[in-house]
């Protein structure tokens, strides 16, 4: 099933409003939530935007971040061959996150922790209309079928 571009439009909508009405808030938490002090600890700044993800028992070789759009994917791949060199297997996993808009898409950076999580972060730009900041918005009167405003110029 494939999502029109009229529910793309409605969800990337309402992803910019929770952008800006919670500025902290983090759809793709997948797995844990990173105090301030865990953030310091390995190098992340405390404004940043965080999303955890478990890759426990995969390398970091066997694991892939990839961004499309605003789409984060975490995949890695695990292939076992048995003693005998006659059975494989693999573990495989998928995981997708969708970033916020106002994350710096050309900061994002990851890092594999020691207890199995990957953390993808990246600089977030601060809302330019704070949640109790009101700003009036003008609004155009359009006339009739021909696109003509009150003051007579084209709003074609």
């Amino acid at each position: 099933m494939n999502p029109s571009s009229e529910n793309i439009s409605v969800l990337d909508n309402m992803m910019s409003n929770m952008d800006i009405r919670f500025p902290n808030w983090n759809p793709g938490s997948a797995s844990r939530h990173l105090s301030e002090q865990e953030m310091r600890k390995i190098g992340i700044e405390t404004n940043h935007w965080v999303s955890v993800v478990s890759t426990s028992g995969f390398t970091p070789e066997q694991v892939k971040v990839s961004l499309d759009g605003n789409a984060l994917t975490v995949s890695g791949s695990n292939d076992w061959k048995s003693e005998d060199g006659s059975k494989v297997s693999t573990k495989t996993f998928s995981q997708v996150v969708l970033v916020p808009h106002n994350v710096k898409m050309d900061t994002l950076k990851s890092k594999m922790l020691a207890d199995g999580s990957m953390v993808v972060h990246a600089e977030q730009e601060q809302p330019k209309n704070k949640l109790g900041t009101i700003t009036e918005i003008p609004i155009q009167i359009v006339r009739g079928s021909d696109g003509v405003n009150k003051s007579g110029s084209s709003h074609k």
